[in-house]
This record gives structure tokens, sequence and C-alpha cells, in this order.
């Protein structure tokens, strides 16, 4: 490729990642708003960006500022991170309450296995009872 081709390139890619770094939708980092993460989001060196491409960094930072300035959010993942941290929060009281709910659940488990064990062992003696009254021979009463 060419220098014209590939500044071309380079630019078009630059002005990409701006777009998508402002509007949170990043492919290649996490996000962050700052000239590495650009110049990461884009493909080129950091070096590249503050020399050959200083003013599409200008434009870049000129957005950050109007954004702040304008009383929006300074950070898309700021906002996000809030929303998460909601939901992350939400999950974890219901989590909380399956937990309790499963240790309600095992306790009365455990209380009817000995309840069922215990009549096991009554019904066990009662049959022990039956044989040994069946193997008695009754008393004939003899006439008087």
């Amino acid at each position: 490729m060419k220098n014209d081709e590939r500044r071309r390139h380079n630019e078009v890619q630059i002005r990409a990642a701006i777009e998508r770094l402002l509007t949170g939708q990043p492919i290649h980092t996490e996000g962050t708003r700052d000239a590495t993460t650009l110049a990461a989001e884009a493909g080129v060196s950091r070096q590249d960006l503050y020399r050959s491409y200083r003013p599409l960094l200008d434009e870049f930072r000129g957005h950050l500022r109007h954004i702040e300035e304008s009383g929006g959010p300074s950070d898309r993942r700021a906002a996000t991170l809030d929303l998460l941290r909601e939901k992350l929060s939400k999950v974890d009281a219901r989590a909380a309450r399956y937990r309790a709910e499963r240790d309600d659940a095992r306790g009365e488990r455990d209380a009817n296995a000995s309840r069922v064990a215990y009549l096991q062992e009554q019904n066990r003696l009662l049959r022990h009872q039956l044989e040994g009254a069946r193997s008695l021979a009754p008393i004939r009463r003899i006439a008087t």
C-alpha cells in the first residue's frame, strides 16, 4: 500500500474508532475514552496517532469535552455499570431468598426423615410382638 493510501485507510479507521468509542460500542478494546484506547481501537500505534493524526485526536478530545460540558455522561460505561450493579443487587437478593428457602426445605426434609425412621422402628417392634403372639398356643379352659 502506498503512503497516501495507507494514510487515508488509517484516517478512516481512526474516524470509525472515534464513532465506536463515543457511542459505547467498541470492538477491539474495553471502551475507555482515551488516546491509547483510540489508537488500539483504530489499529494504529499510539505514536502514529500523536505524530501523524493529531487533528483526529484533537477532534476526539473535543467531542469528549462537548459531552462533558453538555451534562451527558462522560463515559457510557459508568451508566452501564450502575445498571449492572442494580441488576446484580436484585439477583443477589433473589439468590439469598432461594438459599433460605432451600435451607428451610432441607430442615423439613431431615425432620421428616427422622419421623419416618422412628415410625419404621415402631412398626418393626409391633410386627415382632405380633409374631411372638402367634407362636403362643391359646390356653384352653377346662370345663368344670
